[in-house]
């Protein structure tokens, strides 16, 4: 993040994590879901999905021998996020997902930019 933030604006920041991430991450492991039919595929299919979504947010870190043995811990949230996205999408359909993933960056983002506006 800091070396995001040496290069890039704070709006287009913005812009990356609040509306082009949660778009193509709710594409990429929300909207497959609904394709798996069976009871049991169903729900293994889910909690995979949930897990590669916290997975992939390792990608926040340098990856250390000290990151890698923490990995649970420290994506934990995300994996989290993505069972209660995930039942959302299922619940409610796609575009509320997208819509409660983009405010819930959106939160932090702002958070982390509201030192600035001080």
């Amino acid at each position: 993040m800091e070396e995001l933030l040496k290069t890039h604006s704070k709006w287009f920041i913005a812009f990356l994590t609040i509306i082009l991430a949660p778009l193509f991450e709710e594409l990429f492991f929300r909207a497959p879901i609904t394709l798996f039919h069976g009871k049991k595929t169903f729900k293994i299919a889910f909690y995979v999905f949930a897990l590669l979504f916290g997975l992939v947010h390792l990608t926040n870190f340098t990856i250390t021998t000290n990151v890698l043995l923490l990995a649970p811990i420290l994506v934990a949230p995300q994996t989290i996020l993505g069972g209660y996205l995930g039942f959302i999408r299922v619940r409610f359909g796609l575009q509320w997902s997208i819509l409660l993933h983009a405010c819930y960056n959106a939160f932090f983002v702002l958070l982390s930019f509201a030192g600035d506006l001080a």
